[in-house]
């Protein structure tokens, strides 16, 4: 993965002025505007310059030792920060030192007290208006806790059980209401070669098998069963698995006040009659080895134009893996935030992730004769520098 990994030598000078730009995406999957990095940056610039000038005209030029030791710590940190992700999220430590490192860097200015309080002051004002651009808090916040418990459910079943669920986010908030021996299984995110035994075997072991998923209050009919949409869709995402529904399963419903703030909040308006509608289903189930997949056939005609395509630009879509037969044609997913799509009619697309809509490559015939040439620097959504997506 590498979203956040700078295309070229003039993005990566420009990281720390990108990261004062408020929106999402730019050095964290969340918006965080942040000024300090850029401001810490110019005032070393600031203060080497004015140590080499005043250096020339005496040689007792006094120097912050713990200053300027944490300004070349960081820069030595950026480093590998940016060999590796380029993410904020592994750079927290040094992210939660820029305000102390920025208000040391004003201190070693040749100013008077009043003049560095005031510098203080715009920095502090910046990055509060840079903040009230694009406001990131509460942006990832589902609901507030305020009275207990954090995360109301109604009762939970007393006995026992195995409850697998197929959200992607995890049930930390649900679960220590369950009873404590309950186990717990989430398949959401897909298993691995490694973790397919282990998951065998639970499964397989386990006396008491339940899905455990969030009710959709459009589908949820009478007495909180799931209506048959709901429950064709939750048994196509067990089914991979192993683990079978039967539309004739009757299941049980927990309401929960949480799931019904989170629906207020989302906007959903529903009216009082309806937020009981808000909750859980647990829907028994079994379990049956799936049967290992067969792999799609390989085509040698559309492996070669994919091939073309990951010649244009390695770094993006290197080399490996298989192609997967759609409706329309065929498509590839490769781990650096991109998808390439081939369609019947010969034409070829690429989407990153952040993009909002597909772009063209060119045509088969085209891309096997070595017509087509693609703009690597171009593949990502443009920033605040280039232009909106």
């Amino acid at each position: 993965m590498n979203r956040f990994l700078p295309d070229t030598w003039l993005d990566l000078l420009m990281r720390p002025f990108d990261m004062a730009a408020p929106e999402a995406n730019v050095y964290v999957e969340t918006v965080a505007p942040d000024v300090r990095l850029a401001i810490v940056l110019l005032l070393a610039l600031a203060l080497g310059a004015l140590w080499l000038w005043r250096r020339r005209a005496s040689s007792n030029t006094p120097v912050n030792a713990p200053v300027v030791w944490l300004t070349v710590l960081l820069l030595v940190s950026m480093v590998p920060w940016f060999i590796t992700t380029g993410n904020g999220r592994y750079f927290i430590a040094w992210l939660v030192l820029l305000g102390p490192l920025c208000v040391g860097l004003l201190r070693a200015l040749p100013f008077t007290a009043g003049r560095k309080l005031a510098l203080a002051v715009a920095v502090i004002g910046m990055q509060l208006f840079v903040l009230s651009q694009n406001t990131p808090f509460g942006q990832w916040t589902w609901i507030r806790w305020e009275d207990p418990p954090y995360f109301q459910i109604a009762k939970p079943p007393a006995e026992s059980a195995t409850y697998v669920t197929i959200a992607s986010l995890s049930y930390t908030l649900v679960a220590p209401q369950f009873p404590v021996d309950a186990s717990w299984i989430n398949v959401a995110a897909g298993v691995s070669p490694r973790d397919a035994a282990e998951l065998d075997k639970r499964l397989s072991s386990a006396h008491d098998l339940k899905l455990f998923a969030p009710a959709i209050p459009s589908q949820v009919r009478a007495e909180g069963q799931p209506s048959l949409a709901a429950r064709k869709a939750l048994a196509g995402l067990l089914k991979p698995h192993g683990v079978l529904l039967a539309e004739d399963t009757k299941c049980s419903f927990l309401r929960s006040g949480g799931l019904a703030r989170i629906g207020v909040r989302a906007g959903a308006h529903r009216p009082e009659n309806e937020l009981h509608k808000y909750g859980f289903w647990i829907c028994p189930v079994t379990y049956k080895r799936p049967l290992p997949e067969a792999p799609d056939e390989s085509d040698p005609a559309v492996d070669a134009v994919f091939e073309a395509v990951e010649h244009l630009c390695p770094r993006f879509f290197p080399a490996g893996g298989h192609a997967q037969k759609t409706d329309e044609g065929w498509v590839k997913h490769y781990d650096t935030d991109t998808i390439v799509y081939l369609f019947d009619d010969g034409t070829a697309l690429f989407k990153f992730w952040r993009s909002i809509n597909p772009v063209v490559i060119g045509k088969r015939e085209q891309l096997l004769a070595g017509k087509v040439s693609l703009d690597c620097t171009k593949i990502r959504a443009p920033n605040w520098r280039h232009g909106g997506p």
